[in-house]
């Protein structure tokens, strides 16, 4: 049961911050988001705010943002990613699905999985 409420809870926390979007600090290729349109992949920092936002995959391998804690993804093509602890997406990967929190700094890049 506390096992279903918490992810029931971050699942909630995280809808509630996309649907109040307004717009979003860019990371590389990441654009900016707004409250009408909240599709895409958001990675997000322990206090919950939006540090990088992708409106579809991007191609190849990609940086995850050095304060992210949480990826959420919506739509837009998104459904699994394999992240690395590397910055060029070599060695090991972890494969994860649209809604996913860790330590900061544990991920160095990704790469969306079709």
């Amino acid at each position: 049961m506390r096992k279903t409420t918490a992810i029931g809870s971050a699942l909630l926390t995280a809808t509630t911050l996309v649907l109040g979007l307004g717009t979003t600090a860019s990371a590389a290729s990441a654009t900016s988001a707004s409250s009408s349109d909240p599709v895409g992949l958001y990675f997000f920092d322990a206090a919950r705010n939006v540090v990088a936002h992708y409106p579809t995959p991007p191609a190849g391998c990609t940086p995850v943002p050095a304060t992210a804690t949480l990826h959420a993804a919506w739509d837009a093509g998104f459904s699994r990613f394999q992240f690395y602890g590397t910055a060029d997406c070599t060695g090991s990967f972890t494969t994860l699905d649209t809604l996913r929190s860790y330590s900061a700094g544990r991920f160095k890049s990704f790469v969306p999985i079709p």
